[in-house]
């Protein structure tokens, strides 16, 4: 995948985007401890800002090839943002970059590759709820509506801004086909209401298997800085999450 045609295509234009979006860790302000983090894994640095990003919803990773393609992908970006912020000077340490993850169908011996490889399970079900407390990158490849809605959510107002979402378009979300169903609209409102303040960037969709990657998009919130976002859509109840990963 390092050599496809797809993944240089995307260090192109996202990858850019991705590393103007998040903190040089040589030039950010101490992270206070993290409880969900390892003590032995998250090393603090003083100083530094940690680069964060979760991952949402990666799927069967040890039976499912598009997993297992998706997961790959957010490897070869892991490595190229370490390589490119240590081109800029950033000391990459064990800490600096931290990618945590969930999805409750996972196995055990899923979870432990997955930790092996250095990434940090989310104890929890948060429901893509996460709040954020620094810029944070979440990669969500071919997750349900009402995750990516659920990120929205949580962040509403100026913390969006330190949001970035690598998953399915919104814009495709806003089409007219895609808002006949009042259930799909119930499980959108959040994304409806912001998308006229999301900077997205289209991934081509070359890749050589068809299905990994189609529809996969960036997205960055602009928000208005004199009047905001306005009241946050009602939160989505249990009975409207649809295809929600739940436990």
């Amino acid at each position: 995948m390092r050599k496809s045609e797809y993944f240089k295509t995307l260090q192109g234009n996202v990858l850019q985007k991705i590393l103007s979006f998040l903190p040089n860790p040589s030039r950010g302000e101490p992270n206070s401890e993290s409880e969900n983090a390892p003590s032995e894994a998250i090393e603090k640095k003083a100083g530094m800002e940690t680069v964060e990003i979760v991952c949402y919803g990666i799927g069967k990773v040890g039976s499912s090839p598009i997993a297992q393609y998706q997961l790959a992908l957010l490897l070869l970006l892991v490595d190229s943002i370490s390589s490119s912020l240590s081109a800029k000077g950033a000391k990459i340490e064990t800490g600096t970059i931290v990618i945590r993850f969930y999805d409750p169908v996972l196995s055990k011996m899923e979870t432990d590759v997955l930790t092996s490889l250095g990434l940090v399970v989310i104890p929890t079900n948060e429901q893509c709820k996460r709040k954020v407390e620094r810029p944070t990158l979440f990669y969500m490849p071919h997750c349900a509506r009402a995750m990516y809605n659920n990120v929205v959510w949580a962040n509403w107002g100026s913390s969006l801004a330190s949001v970035a979402i690598l998953g399915n378009s919104f814009s495709t979300y806003g089409d007219k086909s895609n808002l006949e169903k009042k259930e799909n609209r119930i499980q959108m409102e959040s994304i409806l209401k912001i998308i006229p303040y999301v900077e997205e960037i289209r991934v081509a969709d070359n890749f050589t298997v068809s299905g990994i990657f189609n529809d996969f998009s960036l997205h960055l919130f602009k928000i208005p800085a004199e009047k905001g976002l306005g009241a946050a859509p009602p939160e989505l109840k249990p009975d409207n999450v649809g295809e929600l990963i739940v436990s």
